[in-house]
């Protein structure tokens, strides 16, 4: 890890965040790498530019108001946990606060992000938010030059279909090799960042690829009868 000045991240959010509230979506546009992908309920989103960024959060901003949602958001900057990766790059976590148009509380939302400096300039280049509780965070990584079939479509139109039925909260695709790195980076310091909380058990455990769903289930299982010993043991939490 390196040690400098974590300033520059959290004033990037910061400035997102502030933009994001005022609906001032040329800043928010400004906030981010170029290029980058992802899906959401609203499609397939390819960013090659500012204006597809621009096209995103309008949508975004139009979905809060049919829903009664105001587009302030809420956070603290003083609870941002920043982590150096490399002298240019931080992983940054956050939690983030929705509220209706009469200003009362909805729902809170967990971020993570990827911030880079790029040429003098701090950005957001790759970024997850959800705001449900979930059990399973997969990291994928598939070859997709396979023959003449165009797999990486097919996985794009499948991770969509599943994001329609609700089975998952939000895909992001890495579109270059260096993306691709800095995934695999945030999954290497998941063990440091379980450190920091205390008694977390982490394990890195091979599984046959047709034993994955039965594993599933019983780790499930496992959860559960763990909560309900702490349960017994402790009391229910308050």
């Amino acid at each position: 890890m390196c040690i400098r000045d974590r300033t520059n991240s959290s004033d990037l959010l910061v400035k997102y965040y502030d933009a994001l509230s005022n609906g001032n979506l040329e800043v928010v546009s400004e906030c981010f790498d170029i290029p980058s992908k992802f899906l959401s309920l609203y499609g397939v989103v390819n960013i090659k530019s500012k204006n597809d960024i621009l096209k995103r959060y309008s949508d975004l901003i139009n979905s809060w108001k049919e829903q009664n949602i105001s587009s302030k958001v809420g956070y603290d900057r003083d609870s941002f946990l920043v982590t150096n990766i490399q002298e240019n790059i931080d992983l940054v976590k956050t939690k983030l606060t929705n509220f209706d148009l009469d200003g009362n509380l909805l729902q809170e939302w967990n971020c993570t992000y990827i911030i880079r400096e790029n040429n003098g300039q701090w950005l957001i280049s790759l970024g997850t938010t959800d705001n449900k509780k979930t059990n399973w965070k997969v990291l994928i990584e598939i070859d997709v030059n396979i023959g003449r079939i165009n797999l990486g479509e097919i996985i794009e139109n499948t991770f969509y279909d599943l994001l329609l039925e609700n089975k998952i909260v939000e895909v992001f695709f890495a579109t270059n090799i260096n993306q691709r790195n800095e995934f695999w980076k945030i999954r290497v310091l998941i063990p440091a960042a379980n450190r920091k909380k205390g008694s977390i058990c982490s394990n890195d455990i091979s599984v046959p690829v047709e034993k994955i769903p039965e594993f599933i289930k019983k780790l499930d299982n496992f959860e559960k009868c763990v909560s309900e010993a702490l349960r017994r043991l402790h009391g229910p939490c308050k």
